[in-house]
């Protein structure tokens, strides 16, 4: 329906005629009957689509929530149709050529950021969408290098037809040289009526009487000072900058006003800093990446390695060494990619660290409950690049992005100026909460765009051409059309800020960096060291980098691609180094998921699940492996699985937690808005203080003692419990032992297991019945700490905290509260679905403060 019927937000009623539609298989529009009455018909699906009355109306014009904003490519088809682009005479093109046009509007044939679309379906913008739930899926392109795009493009096609210089729709002729293929061709009925039929042409008559008479003073003047051609040509260009030509709104209504740029915020007085992921799209084989050494004591670890993978494994010799003493691993001595020097190097410096073993979970989960505990679809390059870039497994925030929640903490709690950038392409990760109004910028990987309105060389607008651009996208009243709004707002914050950037993105970098991405990587230096003059204090970047889905001859694919990842990261670095910014940087390579330890038939790898990761800069703790590397690549190890996947041991959110704490989060209420499901992984979380050498953040409610519930739930159907009972009643159960210790407590549910209990009988009487249930342990940890630790009498964790005298008394008060909050909520048949209110609660008491495993290195 959106994208075909251009209707982003249809009726329930709409949605209804479709579904009934694809049910029977028949629709039926004035007296005509489509589809043959199967099944999924589709001749019965695109007819209720496209001819519903919602789609074909015109009662719903007048509505301002009505309408959609037009597709880049679909504007670009329709500006060549209406004004009649002939192709040149020397031009054997049956078509014409349109070359990249991802990079110039955002959109080309086979060029979809995946498979679904270019946008995401329910993305709702800032402002008027968010308050009013509405979506409009195609403003994610409104970014500033394709809006400028494709504006500037139709406008160089106008005036010097399909080119490719100065970022037109064409491309250069090899030995004509940079001539245009074809020029527009239209001729009106009559020109005194030209504009009129222009409006109805491209607009569909939605230029409004205002935005009209604009265009007819540009007429006018252009043909007093030059001829009748150049004005009709100027008329061209300028309505290719109207809203009524790049959305389906309702006809705007103006104020009388100017519109003007959103206001820029105040910085606060904060020393800045930057996130940047370096995202590896399709899934890097990343135990190729970080791999044991065939050598002192990760011997046997190797041969297990190189067993598993065959051919798909690193030989010794094409591995460079790093040294992971102190990481907690199974042993010290391991590999780099021999493509990869540059990782090595920031590592060996101690300003880097690997990231062993980490992905996508909903809690943590072993080989024999992954499968029912993680509801996502593994293995899938869409999927799984949206969990990871969402870091949100229970979808609490819909619509944002880690790093966009992160900047919003950022803003709205403490107020700093923050930017959010992606470079070429979107990202769902910069998404922060629509309220804000905060749009992600998206930057060219080279060079600086522009309208460049004035520019002779280029369109050579005069004053009054360049005043008429602002005109057309003066303010509006507030009963104008939303769509045609965001347009134009969209288009004069995109000029103000391209004015303030292009002195910024010219200037020089003094590091050369090499590689398919070292432009990108160049940009982000600039707009690092332009932070102060721009007034940001917290910044995030996102530059992904395709090609890693190797399915076939993997060991070609990574030999192809590491080295362009080598040189973006190694000219990167020294960048840093040279701003003296490193410190306050963070950088963090990913991707999707790992890859299969076995190879296929084809010596490639197939979709894996867990992979192993770097991150560098911002006074990392270096030089160490976080996460738990495989101890063998056997299938009797925790970590695999079949068909040579490896189970993740660390979530994304146990490294973002640290990143977060680094970045400015500073307590649990901000912390649950960044990352929801962290709780759900009890203390297997790294705080800052074990990833940055100067941290002082701990994982709240993971000082003290704690507890192991033995839990078992009588129901009336065997069945499991759902996640979301897991987590709310993880959270009723930490708030009542939090109020009764007076310490921060974390739940998290581990091992469940359905279970039945046949009947009893004894002589020939039946004592009980069957029961069904599921038992399962809650583990309990807190901050509450024996009196007995320290000299002073006073808590170690807190100094307000209640002490205790000695371990027993804790351990006692421990297991009366955590016995009488979990008998309290097993008890109420409304936290768990179908239940009896039987329940069995035991207490296990424990020494340490978790049973899970730890990402943090043992030197910690």
């Amino acid at each position: 329906i959106q994208h075909l019927a251009g209707v982003p937000n249809p009726s329930p009623d709409y949605v209804a005629a479709c579904v009934d539609a694809f049910y029977t298989g028949t629709f039926t529009a004035g007296g005509i009957t489509f589809g043959q009455g199967k099944y999924g018909d589709l001749a019965a699906i695109n007819a209720v689509i496209l001819l519903h009355r919602e789609a074909t109306t015109t009662v719903l014009d007048a509505d301002p929530t009505y309408g959609s904003l037009r597709e880049p490519i679909g504007k670009v088809m329709k500006y060549m149709r209406s004004l009649e682009y002939a192709r040149a005479p020397y031009d054997k093109n049956i078509y014409p050529i349109l070359h990249g046009m991802a990079s110039k509007v955002g959109q080309e044939v086979y060029y979809a950021q995946d498979q679904f679309s270019f946008f995401d379906f329910d993305y709702s913008p800032p402002g008027q969408f968010a308050s009013s739930g509405l979506m409009a899926p195609e403003s994610q392109l409104l970014s500033v290098s394709w809006l400028i795009g494709v504006i500037r493009g139709m406008m160089m096609l106008s005036k010097y037809g399909l080119k490719g210089d100065w970022d037109g729709f064409g491309q250069h002729h090899l030995f004509e040289g940079n001539i245009a293929s074809g020029h527009l061709s239209f001729t009106p009925y009559s020109n005194t009526e030209y504009i009129n039929e222009i409006d109805t042409l491209l607009t569909n008559g939605r230029l409004g009487v205002e935005n009209k008479a604009t265009l007819q003073a540009v007429y006018d003047h252009v043909k007093a000072t030059s001829n009748e051609d150049e004005a009709k040509r100027a008329v061209q260009q300028l309505i290719a900058a109207t809203p009524g030509f790049h959305s389906t709104s309702s006809i705007d209504r103006k104020n009388g006003n100017a519109r003007l740029p959103a206001p820029k915020a105040q910085p606060a007085d904060v020393d800045y800093k930057a996130i940047v992921v370096f995202n590896l799209f399709g899934g890097v084989d990343s135990f190729n990446v970080l791999a044991p050494k065939d050598g002192n004591d990760c011997v046997d670890l190797y041969k297990d390695y190189k067993e598993a993978r065959g051919e798909a494994a690193m030989q010794n010799h094409n591995l460079l060494p790093i040294d992971a003493t102190g990481s907690n691993q199974t042993c010290t001595d391991f590999g780099v990619h021999r493509a990869l020097k540059e990782f090595q190097t920031i590592y060996e410096e101690g300003n880097g660290a690997f990231l062993a073993n980490f992905g996508h979970l909903f809690k943590p989960v072993t080989k024999k409950d992954w499968l029912f505990e993680t509801r996502t679809d593994l293995f899938s390059h869409y999927k799984m690049n949206q969990d990871m870039q969402r870091v949100d497994a229970f979808v609490e925030q819909r619509g944002t992005g880690v790093l966009g929640r992160l900047l919003d903490v950022m803003q709205e709690r403490k107020n700093m100026t923050v930017s959010p950038i992606a470079i070429n392409s979107l990202t769902v990760m910069l998404d922060g909460k629509p309220e804000l109004g905060r749009l992600v910028d998206i930057l060219p990987g080279s060079g600086a765009k522009e309208f460049d309105f004035e520019n002779r060389w280029v369109l050579n607008f005069d004053e009054k051409l360049v005043a008429a651009v602002e005109d057309l996208n003066a303010g509006t009243k507030m009963n104008s059309g939303i769509f045609s709004n965001h347009f134009s707002q969209s288009l004069i914050d995109t000029w103000n800020k391209t004015d303030n950037l292009k002195s910024i993105l010219r200037s020089s970098v003094n590091v050369p960096i090499h590689g398919t991405k070292g432009n990108a990587f160049k940009q982000i230096l600039r707009m690092i060291k332009s932070a102060s003059e721009r007034g940001v204090n917290r910044e995030a970047f996102v530059v992904d980098l395709g090609g890693f889905d190797a399915h076939h001859s993997v060991m070609w694919n990574l030999d192809a691609n590491l080295p362009n990842v080598n040189n973006a990261v190694g000219g990167f670095y020294r960048g840093l180094k040279d701003l003296n910014m490193l410190d306050s940087v963070t950088t963090i390579i990913i991707s999707e998921f790992g890859r299969t330890i076995s190879p296929n038939t084809n010596g490639g790898t197939d979709h894996g699940w867990g992979g192993n990761y770097f991150i560098f800069g911002g006074e990392i703790n270096g030089k160490k492996i976080f996460g738990e590397y495989p101890a063998s690549f056997t299938e009797t190890d925790r970590a695999m699985l079949e068909r040579g996947r490896v189970l993740p041991t660390t979530s994304w959110d146990a490294v973002w937690y640290a990143v977060s704490q680094w970045f400015g989060v500073d307590n649990e209420e901000d912390m649950d808005y960044v990352l929801p499901n962290s709780k759900n992984f009890g203390c297997d979380l790294i705080p800052d203080s074990v990833l940055y050498k100067n941290g002082v953040n701990k994982v709240p409610g993971c000082s003290g003692a704690s507890v192991d519930c033995s839990v078992i739930i009588y129901t009336e159907k065997a069945r499991r419990i759902t996640g979301e009972e897991q987590k709310s009643t993880c959270k009723m159960a930490a708030n009542k032992i939090s109020s009764d210790l007076k310490s921060t407590t974390r739940c998290v549910i581990l091992g469940q297991e359905v279970i039945i209990e046949p009947s009893v009988e004894e002589q020939g009487r039946r004592l009980s019945d069957e029961r069904v249930g599921t038992k399962f342990i809650a583990a309990i940890y807190t901050d509450a700490a024996v009196k007995s630790d320290n000299t002073t009498g006073e808590n170690p964790t807190d100094p307000s905290l209640p002490d205790f005298t000695d371990i027993t008394e804790l351990q006692q008060q421990l297991v009366t509260s955590t016995t009488s909050s979990w008998t309290e909520i097993t008890s109420d048949p409304v936290n768990f679905k179908n239940s009896t209110g039987e329940a069995s609660v035991d207490i296990l008491v424990t020494a340490a403060p978790s049973s899970m495993p730890s990402a943090m290195p043992s030197s910690m």
